[in-house]
């Protein structure tokens, strides 16, 4: 079974805590996405990371690599504890 797009679009963060929603911000396209994982570790200097639809999302559907993208929580969300 095929699941929605809405859960193929997540992003995994070293400081927000899971289940917290971000508005993010690409060249693209915007996306309201959910922490659903701590990280990325292996490479200092970036926040988030983010699945394959999300990235496609905001950065376009030919980007490939790394995009710099701006992220806040979103509207009317707050941070999970």
């Amino acid at each position: 079974m095929a699941l929605p797009a809405s859960l193929k679009m997540w992003a995994a963060s070293r400081t927000l805590p899971c289940g917290t929603k971000i508005e993010v911000s690409g060249p693209a396209d915007n996306a309201v996405l959910l922490i659903e994982d701590h990280g990325p570790y292996l490479h200092p200097g970036r926040d988030l990371d983010l699945s394959p639809q999300a990235f496609r999302r905001v950065a376009g559907p030919l980007a490939k690599g790394l995009v710099q993208v701006q992220y806040r929580l979103a509207p009317g969300a707050t941070p999970s504890p």
